[in-house]
């Protein structure tokens, strides 16, 4: 599940645009100067750093898309840790034995020259900025936005520390750290109920082949979790499934939710009764994701009622965003972007099915993703010329896109935001059951051997599983990562860490026999 909640990158950076001529000839001048490619940049940084809002807000977009080394967040330090050789990694799908793929890098990653020089020229073409910049406000302010490049925080502050500027380099970093307390606070997610009134065979949920007999949360175990969140000041939590909705206290839960002061969001089917309506109507969460799956899309009742709630939803105000999976590449894309339409909403998020722990659903294999691509080509295309929104939900290839359709996914933020389970010490994605055991993720849902409720606090309960997200990590999905400026990086993870082996990790030898994480 993504965690983030708004695919804006800075509430700075989000300006009505005006509509005089003057900054509307500024806009096409840049986005003609953006298609020229790495010799755009100077002259767009020198927009972040002008004081116009709009300018700089639009400069900083496309520059999201011509630096992605600079875009994208690193999953771990420069000379951490070497990912392994890509000769003796095999991807064991329990259905097959698959080697790691070939696809050619493509020319607009290979040979973008801010790809390959570890930030050296963008580091210096922005201390020169800071050097021309007349006053303390306005440095400031350019620092500010600065802060957005997840992928060269490091060596920015590196770099303005060695060129005699410690006060921004100091400011560069609080920044930093204020952005991602916004983006990710301390949070879990919460299953309430494992029942669901559908039957997607791609469910990584309806899969779980977990020997728990609980399907439902009691009160006590509730209110458990509840006051366990409160002792380690947790301030949001997601909602998901099986289908939350049919959680039979949900009402209640979020009575609950809402009195303890706690941010909340929801992943539904869409398909939920009243009282559950009137409960989120009530209170309102930060966000709803509503999965429209193809049985409800080619059921008219379903249908009618998912919309008939994504309209109800809209209208109160609700961030809503329609969420789809796609099996074939032939399926029809451009049926979920006219439903999302339907419904009002103006973003939809996107993915293609990975397995979960036990193999048990069903999911493209990873010899195939790259046939994705022209229906990706499409759905952006058409997207963009409605004025939509498509976001990723889960990792992709990015060398597997068409240049269009990664620009599109790095100027929206959606590739700087999938997969972020390693952060807050690889606590960001835990899922909680019903019964109160946990896992790293939804995908990687081998369950822990005792409550989460029995752990001092969400980092302390990540550790279980740490070391085997960190070796997935760094276990390249394609031949060409180990080459590759973003794979080395850990920028780009190619596709859900769920199609990755188990780590060999010592501490985790006997969990694995059991399907489950153990404890020390």
């Amino acid at each position: 599940m993504q965690t983030h909640i708004s695919t804006e990158q800075s509430q700075e950076l989000r300006p009505d645009i005006e509509t005089n001529m003057k900054t509307m000839a500024a806009l096409l001048s840049m986005e003609r100067l953006a298609a020229q490619g790495a010799a755009a940049v100077p002259s767009l940084l020198a927009h972040v750093a002008g004081d116009q809002a709009v300018l700089a807000h639009a400069a900083m977009r496309l520059l999201f898309a011509l630096l992605p080394t600079a875009t994208l967040p690193t999953r771990w330090l420069p000379g951490e840790a070497a990912i392994v050789p890509p000769d003796i990694v095999s991807l064991d799908m329990g259905r097959q034995n698959i080697q790691p793929l070939t696809q050619p890098l493509p020319a607009w990653i290979r040979d973008n020259p801010f790809n390959l020089d570890e930030h050296a020229s963008l580091c210096r073409l922005c201390a020169e900025q800071l050097h021309d910049l007349p006053g303390t406000a306005s440095r400031s302010r350019f620092v500010q936005r600065l802060a957005l490049l997840a992928g060269a925080q490091h060596e920015l502050s590196a770099y303005f520390v060695s060129q005699g500027l410690a006060r921004e380099a100091e400011e560069l970093n609080r920044a930093v750290a204020s952005l991602a307390a916004q983006r990710y606070p301390q949070q879990i997610s919460f299953s309430p109920s494992m029942r669901c009134q559908l039957h997607c065979s791609y469910c990584i949920a309806g899969a779980d082949n977990s020997t728990s007999a609980e399907q439902e949360a009691d009160e006590k175990q509730l209110a458990a979790l509840l006051a366990w969140m409160k002792k380690y000041r947790l301030t949001r939590l997601g909602l998901t499934g099986g289908e939350p909705t049919l959680y039979s206290r949900f009402s209640q839960l979020i009575s609950w939710l809402h009195k303890a002061g706690l941010e909340y969001y929801v992943a539904s089917n869409g398909l939920m009764e009243e009282p559950a309506l009137a409960a989120i109507l009530a209170n309102p969460p930060l966000c709803i994701t509503l999965h429209l799956t193809p049985e409800v899309l080619h059921a008219p009742s379903a249908y009618q009622r998912f919309t008939a709630t994504a309209r109800r939803l809209r209208q109160a105000g609700i961030y809503a965003i329609l969420r789809c999976n796609f099996l074939s590449p032939a399926d029809d894309a451009l049926a979920y972007l006219h439903s999302a339409q339907a419904c009002g909403l103006h973003e939809l998020r996107i993915a293609i099915p990975m397995p979960n722990s036990q193999r048990g659903n069903d999911f493209v294999d990873i010899n195939q993703l790259a046939t994705f691509a022209p229906l990706l080509h499409r759905l952006v295309l058409e997207a963009e010329k409605q004025g939509m929104q498509v976001q990723l939900s889960k990792p992709f290839p990015i060398c597997c896109m068409p240049e269009q359709v990664a620009w599109h996914f790095l100027k929206n933020g959606s590739l700087a935001c999938v997969c972020p389970s390693y952060l807050l010490g690889f606590s960001n994605n835990v899922v909680v059951y019903p019964d109160l055991h946990f896992s790293a993720c939804l995908g990687l849902n081998r369950r822990s051997r005792q409550p989460i409720t029995a752990c001092a606090g969400p980092e302390a309960a990540a550790q279980v599983f740490a070391p085997d997200i960190a070796n997935r990590m760094r276990s390249p999905i394609m031949a060409q990562c180990n080459t590759c400026p973003l794979g080395v990086r850990g920028q780009c993870i190619g596709a859900c860490l769920s199609y990755r082996p188990a780590a060999a990790c010592a501490p985790f030898s006997h969990a694995h026999n059991q399907g489950e994480y153990g404890h020390g």
